[in-house]
């Protein structure tokens, strides 16, 4: 009987509190920490210009400008996860390696919550600029860089990188292919092709 009287007294107690209400204003709502640089660092990995990167986005993803401007200065995030995914998807296409989707999605959420799908690499840019380098000199005489087994293009970028990291003696600087690199990017290629395929 006593149990009873005290879970009554308990529950009285209960429905006499004031919930407090937290109103939600329209401006902070979708609104991230840390969304917006994030999503800038997914558009610099993607190759996205900074220079009309609003306009950009705007026409490659349908949506008009202010809700660009949202998402890379605002840290509004769209109001639709399948729209953000469908979003990531298109951008993953544009960036060297294999990425998931989903955990790209949740890194540009949730920031340091998740590990960075990019691994976080202080150089991560440096290497992809790297890499369409590498892709443009080879293109420049017929070979078809972006064709080869991703193996051999992985390899031969990071032995690329290496190397000029050396050469700069760790500049901060971006990495460039000189001439004496292009020589020896291209010597690299043409050994490739010419190994035999297991």
């Amino acid at each position: 009987m006593d149990a009873i009287i005290t879970h009554l007294a308990l529950d009285c107690r209960l429905l006499s509190m004031k919930a407090s209400v937290t109103k939600i204003d329209a401006t902070t709502a979708n609104v991230i920490a840390g969304f917006s640089e994030r999503f800038n660092s997914l558009l610099d990995r993607a190759s996205v210009p900074r220079e009309n990167r609003i306009t950009y986005c705007a026409h490659r993803f349908d949506v008009v400008h202010n809700t660009v401007i949202s998402w890379l200065e605002k840290n509004k995030i769209p109001g639709k996860h399948a729209l953000l995914v469908r979003i990531v998807t298109h951008l993953l296409k544009d960036i060297p390696g294999r990425y998931d989707a989903h955990a790209v999605v949740a890194w540009l959420l949730t920031g340091d919550s998740v590990p960075n799908p990019f691994h976080d690499d202080t150089d991560a840019l440096q290497a992809v600029e790297l890499y369409f380098q590498i892709s443009d000199l080879a293109r420049a005489h017929g070979i078809d860089f972006d064709g080869m087994p991703r193996e051999v293009r992985n390899l031969i970028l990071r032995r690329v990188q290496g190397w000029l990291r050396h050469q700069a003696a760790q500049t901060k600087g971006p990495l460039t292919l000189d001439d004496s690199a292009r020589t020896i990017v291209l010597g690299m290629i043409e050994a490739a092709q010419a190994s035999p395929k297991g």
